[in-house]
């Protein structure tokens, strides 16, 4: 049925930003990256120290450490990743990997809880130096291999901003010839923060090209049933997956919602929907990251004042929808 909502509900992940701060000047980034805005002057680790906590006592089943380059926090990474320990059913840690080699001795002890989630659009030296604005393929591609080596689990994610056909094909064949996991994302404009030209990849193309590797193909959610059902291709040891995020002509197009999102924002339907309690480096901990009035502040507030917060926002993701957004 057209615009038919499909009542859902789920445990939200829980998205935690490091810093609004990164090494590289990706073209399709927004300024902070995921972050979104600048951060305090002082970061509050003991509020995301319980909501780490809180998170285990309340079922979360998902943590996701980004940024910015959490690698220019190590030490706080440390801290964070220490508190959650193994109590999650995916933990991930967002990274470009300009600064993995350095600090994979510090993350073994993680190897068996952590999916290291690794930007990698191109293995073409120059568009990769060119999207990223850095000189830093070479370092990148060397550190992957080196995590690779050590037997990490790796997730490459590789979006579709200007690559051609061939560059896909190639990120493919790379991450199946080294049993690791790769997700392609189409182009954000993360809540409006980002502008850019339509990519004139054929994705029809890229989707035959897919279908005929695989063994099989199916459609999963997030951990814990989030968010919308991405396209999986199953390809020997390696999944490679899509999340299209546009609203036109989506390969993936059900996508969550919260009654708010239809009634009150006028960027309804957006990219992303519904999947995650996001906190940014500003202490606003909120069910969307484009909607900075549905958040609350949570640094340097009360124990009280956190845990009712976290409980409130774990709690509007029990009335979320779903709807093909391709039918609006």
């Amino acid at each position: 049925m057209k615009n038919e909502k499909i009542f859902k509900p789920f445990i939200p992940g829980v998205l935690i930003n490091l810093t609004d701060c990164c090494n590289f000047k990706c073209k399709y980034c927004p300024p902070y990256g995921e972050n979104l805005c600048k951060g305090m002057d002082k970061y509050d680790e003991d509020a995301i120290l319980l909501v780490i906590s809180l998170s285990k006592k309340y079922g979360i089943k998902q943590v996701r450490l980004t940024g910015g380059e959490p690698f220019l926090e190590s030490q706080r990474l440390q801290l964070f990743l220490n508190a959650c320990g193994d109590s999650f059913e995916r933990l991930v840690l967002n990274t470009n990997g300009s600064l993995l080699k350095k600090n994979l001795f510090g993350l073994k002890k993680y190897k068996k809880n952590i999916t290291l989630k690794i930007s990698l659009d191109t293995l073409n030296e120059n568009n990769f130096n060119n999207i990223t604005q850095s000189n830093s393929f070479l370092e990148v591609y060397d550190n992957i291999l080196s995590a690779i080596s050590e037997q990490f689990k790796i997730e490459l994610n590789a979006v579709l901003y200007n690559q051609t056909f061939e560059e896909i094909c190639d990120l493919v064949e790379f991450s199946v010839n080294n049993q690791i996991d790769l997700k392609f994302l189409t182009t954000s404009t993360f809540y409006g923060n980002v502008s850019f030209k339509k990519s004139v990849l054929n994705m029809k193309k890229v989707v035959e090209y897919l279908e005929n590797q695989s063994s099989f193909t199916s459609k999963e959610r997030l951990v814990g049933e989030r968010g919308a059902p991405m396209l999986v291709y199953h390809i020997e040891k390696s999944k490679i997956t899509i999340f299209d995020s546009c609203n036109k002509n989506s390969l993936t197009p059900l996508k969550c919602y919260f009654d708010c999102c239809e009634n009150e924002c006028h960027q309804y339907p957006c990219d992303y929907g519904a999947f995650s309690i996001g906190i940014s480096t500003d202490g606003l901990m909120s069910i969307c990251r484009g909607r900075k009035d549905l958040g609350k502040q949570i640094f340097y507030q009360s124990s009280n004042e956190i845990e009712s917060a976290f409980v409130n926002q774990v709690e509007r993701f029990k009335s979320c929808f779903s709807i093909n957004v391709n039918s609006l």
